[in-house]
């Protein structure tokens, strides 16, 4: 992990671009966070394809183009990317098309793609978001397109390749497993590191891995060998609510120190509705979103029980932080929220009744 985190700083004192009107996002969280993004796939997967929101936080109109600057790319892989409706080949570093941005305004456009063609390695692109009226207002972006492993989890809803969301029910340990693919042939040196987003005041949360526990408190596992060719299937989370409801939100790590920038991400986030009785929760009906994506409008419809005093709904980004909060009126009807200034993304819309968490669920806006 100190390897990581070196190597990390090295780059951003070195050559790393921070704007004070462009801001740069990856699942919904700033990359100013972390420059340096994983993206992780197999070496026999036709391409691993970056996303990276753009969004114009200025004051003024812009027009933005991108740059890529190749800092290592594996021998006999294959690399693009597209921005403002266009992709370029391979030898072409700098977009021709430029994205209008309006004060405020986000884009999904840009894609990156590495076409790992069976080869084991991680290639690192720089890409480089500037406009072009002031060159001087850039943000920079590096993305470690990875082929020697991979995380999966199957546990709750999937709300990203990288995220995923896990409900619970009174008194309800919730606890998932996530994989470790390892595709190279050599072995993997593995250490897994929790990081919180998110989390409720007073619960808690600790982690298996390679059958030795972690218990609250400690956030670094030892070092785990994982034989080349192999998948992992020891890591185990849990979260424990304890009675107090909400939504917290972890980001697990697992880095190979051996290898700088040889790690990967995962999300996961952890819902809790204790406090409701399981007969009106089974009472309770809260319609999926529609139309979901929304790019205006977003709609739900609601049927609550009578032993029921007080509803709100309330929206919130992956960071938890809160958009929007409202109250249904009446036990009966349709909610209908204005979702027009929100920024492209991942949402959820989380339905309480009497101040306690009831139902969740995703949304998208575009």
């Amino acid at each position: 992990m100190k390897k990581l985190l070196l190597l990390i700083a090295v780059l951003m004192t070195s050559s790393m671009l921070f704007s004070q009107s462009i801001m740069t996002t990856w699942e919904s969280l700033p990359t100013a966070a972390f420059p340096m993004i994983s993206i992780n796939g197999a070496p026999t997967d036709m391409e691993i394809v970056s996303h990276i929101r753009v969004t114009n936080i200025g004051s003024t109109p812009m027009k933005v183009k991108v740059a890529r600057e190749i800092i290592y790319q594996v021998d006999l892989t294959g690399h693009q990317f597209c921005w403002a409706e266009a992709c370029y080949p391979p030898d072409t570093d700098t977009s021709g098309n430029f994205q209008s941005l309006a004060p405020g305004e986000s884009t999904d456009e840009f894609s990156g793609h590495l076409q790992p063609n069976g080869t084991f390695g991680i290639s690192t692109i720089k890409y480089t978001f500037f406009d072009i009226d002031n060159p001087a207002e850039a943000v920079s972006v590096i993305i470690l397109y990875n082929s020697l492993f991979e995380l999966s989890c199957e546990a709750g809803d999937l709300v990203s390749p990288h995220a995923r969301m896990i409900s619970g029910t009174p008194g309800e340990v919730m606890s998932g497993n996530i994989a470790i693919h390892n595709y190279s042939p050599a072995p993997l040196n593995m250490v897994a590191f929790k990081q919180p987003l998110s989390i409720v005041e007073n619960t808690t949360n600790w982690f298996f891995f390679d059958g030795v526990e972690y218990p609250f408190g400690t956030d670094t596992s030892g070092l785990v060998t994982i034989p080349g060719s192999t998948t992992d299937e020891s890591f185990e989370f849990f979260y424990d609510a304890d009675g107090h409801p909400g939504v917290s939100q972890m980001i697990y790590v697992f880095n190979d120190p051996t290898i700088p920038g040889n790690y990967a991400i995962y999300m996961i986030g952890f819902s809790d509705n204790t406090g409701i009785s399981d007969d009106i929760l089974a009472n309770t009906t809260f319609s999926p979103a529609y139309p979901n994506p929304a790019d205006n409008f977003v709609s739900f419809n609601y049927d609550i029980p009578n032993e029921v005093k007080q509803a709100d709904l309330l929206i919130t980004n992956l960071l938890g932080a809160v958009v929007y909060e409202g109250s249904l009126q009446g036990l009966t009807g349709t909610k209908r929220i204005d979702v027009s200034n929100l920024t492209e993304g991942i949402y959820f819309a989380t339905l309480k009744l009497d101040n306690e968490i009831a139902i969740s669920q995703k949304i998208l806006v575009q």
